[in-house]
C-alpha cells in the first residue's frame, strides 16, 4: 500500500465516525449515502472505525429508507440508544 492510500484511508476513517453520528437519526438522503458508502468501503476492506458500537445510520423517517439489513439496523438502534442514554428496548 502507498502512503498516498494510507493517508486516504486515514482520512476516510476520521470522517466517517463523525459523519455516522451526524446523519444516524436524521431525515435525509446523507443517511442513505453514507449506508451506501459505508457498505463499499467494507466490500474494499477497509476497517472503519465505530461510532457508540456501529458504523450504520439510521434514517429518522424509517427503515424504509435507510438501505440497511434488519441486523445493521438493529445494531445502529443499539448505538443510537447508547449515545442518547436511553435503555434499549427488548426486540
Amino acid at each position: 500500500m502507498t502512503d498516498l492510500e494510507k493517508e486516504l484511508i486515514e482520512i476516510i476513517c476520521g470522517i466517517h465516525w463523525m459523519a455516522r453520528r451526524y446523519v444516524s437519526g436524521r431525515s435525509t438522503y446523507a443517511v442513505l449515502s453514507l449506508n451506501q458508502h459505508t457498505s463499499a468501503l467494507i466490500r474494499l476492506g477497509i476497517q472503519l472505525p465505530e461510532a457508540d458500537g456501529t458504523v450504520w445510520a439510521l434514517d429518522g423517517m424509517g427503515r424504509l429508507y435507510d438501505g440497511l439489513t434488519n441486523e445493521q439496523a438493529e445494531e445502529a438502534r443499539l448505538a443510537d440508544d447508547r449515545a442518547m442514554d436511553r435503555p434499549s428496548e427488548a426486540t
